[in-house]
This record gives structure tokens, sequence and C-alpha cells, in this order.
């Protein structure tokens, strides 16, 4: 009897189906080695105890001095996966490419978004539902979980075309500058961000919005 081979995971067809693929050995995990080898809180230099991994889940408990988790290194082409779960009406977010010169990671990078939608309608518009470019792009349809169970989330980012997938599904397909992009920056609450969403490089902020938001599996491919 032939068996599949145990080093197999899934991919992406471009209809948004897993498919079986090759490990890669390229893929990094972002939890391997303590959170500090790959973390720190936005602007400080080290990881305060709101975010905590317990076997094997990176947990945020949020208090007053727990701010975004950074990762220490800057990524421009890459691949992101990870599983996430929220806290009943929570709002949370994963940014990217973002710097460490404003107030806030979200001020320079966009947002791909993570909400409990059933929760938590975020002045009801779809455009800050999960799995949205944060008040830039809509995803496609809603395939999000309940609050308190683990959605799938895949970002890729190659030069200036943007992929949102949530649950093995493509919700979200931009390029940064077109002539869309243009439209909808000067539309949302960003249009007065010198510089937002343009870095080529920069870090990946989990966000702290105020809610408990729970993550697992984070790995990174350099493209």
């Amino acid at each position: 009897m032939l068996f599949a081979p145990a080093f197999l995971l899934c991919t992406f067809t471009q209809q948004g189906v897993w498919e079986p693929m090759k490990f890669d050995e390229r893929f990094t995990s972002l939890l391997e080695g303590g959170v500090s080898k790959h973390w720190h809180v936005y602007k400080k230099n080290t990881v305060t105890s709101g975010w905590a991994v317990r076997d094997g889940v990176l947990a945020l408990d949020p208090g007053d001095d727990d701010g975004d988790l950074v990762t220490n290194e800057t990524f421009a082409n890459f691949e992101l996966r990870l599983e996430w779960k929220i806290a009943p009406g929570g709002n949370s977010g994963i940014i990217y490419r973002c710097t460490e010169e404003q107030l806030s990671s979200w001020r320079t990078g966009a947002e791909y978004q993570l909400l409990d939608n059933e929760g938590n309608n975020d002045n009801g518009t779809t455009l800050h539902s999960a799995g949205a470019d944060y008040d830039m792009y809509a995803p496609a349809k809603n395939v999000c979980k309940k609050a308190g169970e683990w959605n799938e989330a895949r970002l890729v980012a190659r030069g200036t075309h943007i992929e949102h997938y949530l649950n093995g599904v493509k919700v979200v397909d931009y390029v940064v500058g077109s002539n869309d992009w243009n439209s909808r920056l000067g539309k949302s609450k960003f249009k007065d961000m010198p510089g937002y969403g343009v870095q080529t490089s920069g870090h990946i902020a989990l966000q702290n919005h105020g809610a408990k938001v729970w993550f697992r599996d984070i790995k990174i491919k350099k493209l």
C-alpha cells in the first residue's frame, strides 16, 4: 500500500482551492526559538507581558503597555501564513511593510483586517471586515469563521501586487499605485498620511486593538 509522504503541504490554485505541494524549506517559523527571537513591541526593544506563547499559541491579553507586536526583521517580497482567532466582538489586524517612524504601525503599512464579523460590524462597512485591506478593499466574500474559531490567513506580496487569502479563498487582490488604488486611497482614512502603504519593504505587525486575539503556526517565506 502506498502512503502520501508526510512532508506534503498545501497551496492555492488561481481559483483559490487547496492543492498538495512539496514541503518548502524556505518557510521560516516566526515563533520557533521564542517570541523575542523574532518580535518586539512597536518602538520598544522588548516583548511585553501581554504577548505570551503557551503551547505553541501566541496570545494577546492586552494591557496598558502592550502595543503592536512587530517583527525584528523587515520583508519586501514574501508569503506569510498563519492561523488566527479572536474574542467575541474583537478587532485586530496584520499590518505589513510598516515602519516604526509614526505613532502607530497602521499609519504606514496596509492592514489585513482581523475581525469578529458577527459580533463587530466596525462602522457597518465591508471595507473593515475580516480579510479586507482595511478601508481600501473589501473582501470578495465573507468566509470568516465565528469568534473563538481558528481561521487561516495567507498574505502574498510581490512588488506592488498584493493578495489576501482567508480560509482558502482569495478575498483581496490589488496593485499599489494603480489608478484604482490611488482613487481608493483618496477616499480612505489614510488620504492625509504621506507615504501610507507605499513602502517596498517593512516590518510585519500583529495589532493590539484592545481585544484578545490568538495566533499559531506563523511562518513566512521570502519571494
